[in-house]
């Protein structure tokens, strides 16, 4: 029993430790689809899909912050040019 729980124990650790690939600063899933691309701020966006990975009040779900000169919510629109937000 105990050495079939260690098997099991180990083949689970095995297939989770793929799951993630590390380096010095940054954590990438590895799925395929997000392979070489990596979530900088730790915002829970990768750096394709967020406009600005160095701050992590920058991302897609953000809410636009009018007046900051910033497009916090990367839609490509900043302040007043964002009148859905700021109009």
């Amino acid at each position: 029993m105990k050495r079939r729980m260690l098997l099991m124990t180990s083949a689970l650790l095995g297939t989770l430790g793929g799951c993630f690939q590390s380096t010095s600063d940054y954590m990438a899933w590895d799925s395929g689809e997000y392979d070489d691309h990596y979530d900088v701020d730790n915002d829970g966006f990768y750096d394709i899909e967020d406009c600005d990975d160095s701050d992590p009040d920058v991302h897609p779900d953000a809410d636009e912050i009018c007046d900051d000169t910033i497009d916090n919510d990367c839609d490509g629109l900043i302040d007043a040019d964002d009148t859905e937000e700021c109009g």
